[in-house]
């Protein structure tokens, strides 16, 4: 639907209750609706998608332009034959045998 470019106080309220995804429905018809939008539950609504939106344009360039692709590897080298022995009952790990 496209936005028109001058909008007055009850035409305002009526584009925002066209996308209001937060009415309830009621159990019967109000004023030959079964739901029940107002302006500022359009008016979140309009925030949330373009915030969908936004969010979802963003990681679509990162994933197209393989932007914010950083791989971290640290590697720790340790001379195990200075270390003492350790045991299994200490370390915490434990051990399941199938039969």
């Amino acid at each position: 639907m496209p936005i028109p470019m001058t909008l007055d106080g009850r035409e305002q309220q009526g584009f925002m209750k066209q996308h209001d995804m937060f009415g309830h429905p009621i159990g019967f018809n109000f004023e030959g609706y079964e739901t029940h939008n107002t302006a500022f539950g359009g008016c979140c609504s309009i925030l949330i998608k373009i915030a969908i939106s936004v969010y979802v344009f963003l990681n679509c360039k990162k994933l197209i332009f393989a932007e914010d692709d950083t791989v971290v590897t640290q590697v720790f080298y340790q001379e195990m034959a200075d270390e003492p022995p350790i045991s299994h009952k200490d370390t915490g790990i434990l051990i399941f045998w199938s039969i």
